[in-house]
């Protein structure tokens, strides 16, 4: 699969797919996100932005209440119009604080104690979300390629010293199937999405995970991304593993790998939240998302019918998809 996402485009989950496009090269705020058409090359991805700001709360305002003859607080649906949206509908009397406010006043018969540091999960979570995207995107392309170059050096040393330790320890730990299930190995079903064997493989997709995995990840974050990008992946090998050991019984032995299932996922994801956004086919080829994505899974459910592509594992194809617009359903369905 080669991917490119000509534009981006981001429709908030609460609205209809394509009601928050803008012309504009400047951010256009609607609900959660911006949506920024790109103004560099035809290729760039960098294009959705979420609006909320990571500045610390005050509670200036909580302890200083407003004097008598200030401004009464407008009415919500002025709010609404004037401000941003999660501004308009928050209703704590704790405002958002600037880089010059002063500090708050001491409480009464004590002294001021700072906000104690976040520690285990919870911290993690916030190293994770402030690292840089581009941290995200070239770490998930780096552990591809460490696997990568594990895969060859298994093969080499196989091939020089007729040593297949490494190839087995690689099946073993790098490939899903029913073997590795029923050993015990239920990690493979994660680690299967970072693995790649052969050369066009890897590059095929780590090319589309390149052009289009940046949309989505500045949609979700870092935390959110990652999580749906794993449990995609885990899903497309749950689902390949399923229809080839229980469905296809003749295949109980097949072992698949590859990240194709979980860039699905994020493709499908992408085409749900702007059907309308032209993906270049093979770089070359303008289609809708919608339509890029209904071609794929007409040509991978009619070759896993009909075993037309052996070496291809096409049923995880279909997993990821059915992982992103599973996930896009739950976004849109959750409580607001």
């Amino acid at each position: 699969m080669s991917v490119y996402s000509r534009f981006s485009a981001l429709s908030a989950f609460r609205l209809s797919p394509g009601s928050i496009w803008t012309p504009c090269s400047k951010a256009s705020l609607r609900h959660n996100f911006t949506a920024v058409r790109s103004s560099g090359s035809p290729y760039s991805t960098h294009s959705l932005v979420q609006h909320f700001s990571n500045r610390p709360y005050s509670l200036w305002t909580a302890h200083n209440p407003r004097p008598l003859g200030s401004k009464s607080r407008l009415p919500s649906i002025l709010q609404f119009l004037s401000s941003p949206f999660r501004n308009a509908t928050h209703r704590s009397r704790i405002t958002r604080a600037s880089s010059r406010s002063p500090l708050p006043p001491n409480p009464p018969g004590g002294s001021y104690r700072p906000p104690e540091s976040e520690g285990g999960w919870r911290g993690f979570v916030r190293w994770l979300n402030e690292l840089p995207q581009s941290a995200i995107i070239w770490g998930i392309l780096g552990l591809n390629g460490i696997v990568y170059v594990m895969w060859n050096w298994a093969h080499v040393k196989y091939r020089s010293t007729g040593d297949p330790s490494g190839v087995f320890t690689m099946l073993q730990n790098f490939t899903v199937s029913a073997q590795n299930l029923s050993a015990g190995r239920i990690w493979t079903l994660l680690t299967a999405c970072f693995s790649h064997e052969d050369t066009t493989h890897l590059f095929v997709n780590a090319f589309s995970f390149y052009f289009m995995a940046p949309t989505v990840l500045q949609m979700l974050g870092n935390t959110r991304f990652l999580a749906f990008y794993m449990g995609a992946g885990v899903v497309a090998s749950v689902i390949s593993l399923y229809w080839n050991s229980v469905v296809k019984k003749n295949h109980s032995n097949h072992a698949s790998h590859g990240a194709s299932g979980a860039i699905y996922s994020i493709v499908s994801l992408f085409a749900c939240v702007a059907p309308r956004a032209q993906i270049l086919l093979f770089a070359i080829i303008p289609l809708p998302a919608w339509a890029f994505v209904t071609g794929i899974v007409l040509w991978d459910g009619y070759s896993t019918i009909t075993d037309k592509r052996n070496g291809t594992d096409t049923v995880g194809h279909l997993g990821g998809i059915i992982a992103g617009i599973a996930y896009y359903r739950y976004l849109r369905m959750r409580p607001f």
